[in-house]
């Protein structure tokens, strides 16, 4: 099995090879249009709208491939917390003061009320993704599903 920081070079790499190709076309059709300009196939107003548009483009390109430079392991960093923040929510929550507790829950509910004496609340994201995760590989298991089945779903979120 791959390492996760592997895993997710990987898929940074896909991601920024991604952009490089959609910025070499955006270069590509700006040439063409430029020769079609020339050639007077388009009018001056028509050249002037796409190539600003498609200018406004390659400079989000370029952001997003130097957003995906520089976030180097921050993303896995940032799983691994969320991570071992899921883990150990409960044992942080019983161990802690009634101004942690609270902080504690402002940081993984939301939307949370008080009906017929229960709380009702929602999981913040990405908690919640985590959460429909796991229900939804016990519903597997208990279906006898087999671990690499049950892995995908993972995969997804």
């Amino acid at each position: 099995m791959e390492e996760p920081t592997a895993v997710a070079g990987k898929a940074k790499g896909r991601e920024i090879e991604k952009l490089q190709t959609e910025y070499r076309e955006i270069e590509e059709k700006i040439d063409h249009m430029y020769e079609d300009k020339l050639a007077g196939a388009i009018t001056e107003s028509f050249w002037k709208g796409m190539y600003e548009k498609y200018q406004n483009r390659h400079s989000k390109i370029l952001e997003q491939m130097e957003e995906h430079r520089q976030a180097g392991g921050n993303y896995l960093e940032s799983a691994n917390r969320i991570l071992e923040l899921a883990q150990k929510a409960y044992s942080l929550y019983v161990e802690q003061d009634s101004f942690e507790k609270r902080k504690l829950l402002d940081l993984l509910l939301s939307n949370s009320i008080l009906r017929d004496g229960e709380i009702i609340s929602e999981l913040r994201k990405p908690f919640n993704i985590l959460a429909d995760g796991a229900e939804e590989e016990e519903r597997q298991a208990a279906q006898n599903m087999g671990f690499e089945a049950r892995n995908k779903i993972w995969l997804l979120r």
